[in-house]
């Protein structure tokens, strides 16, 4: 499961805000959807990256990835 993880972190992934939801963005990366959402920094981790049942927190996103701040 690492493995399919790493490579989204190392994949160029330009991320869009959610249209009713600014806590959230979406990116589709090999017809799959994935979620990222900002979360309420610094108490928590800066961003949680979602995929399908998988949860990551992240304290700062990878530099290959677009995200609209």
């Amino acid at each position: 499961m690492a493995k399919v993880i790493d490579s989204f972190f190392k994949a160029s992934i330009i991320w869009q805000r959610h249209q009713s939801n600014n806590k959230y963005f979406y990116a589709y990366y090999n017809n799959e959807l994935l979620l990222l959402r900002l979360n309420n920094f610094p108490d928590e981790p800066l961003l949680t990256f979602i995929r399908e049942l998988n949860i990551t927190d992240l304290d700062e996103p990878p530099l290959n990835w677009v995200i609209p701040w």
